[in-house]
């Protein structure tokens, strides 16, 4: 996960990610993905949570 700031203009946004991928013995043919991004200042948004599911087909 990424700090991505949507206007083309810079905000000076500044954050702190955490992320994780796993693939779970039960699971093989998937991947479960977790992020978590703070922000750091009073530009950047002050927390942010991802979730995602791949699957290998």
């Amino acid at each position: 996960m990424a700090c991505v700031d949507p206007w083309p203009i810079p905000t000076g946004r500044a954050c702190r990610s955490l992320s994780r991928a796993s693939s779970p013995p039960s699971l093989p043919d998937a991947q479960l993905d977790f992020g978590l991004n703070l922000g750091l200042n009073d530009d950047s948004p002050d927390v942010a949570f991802g979730v995602g599911v791949a699957r290998r087909f």
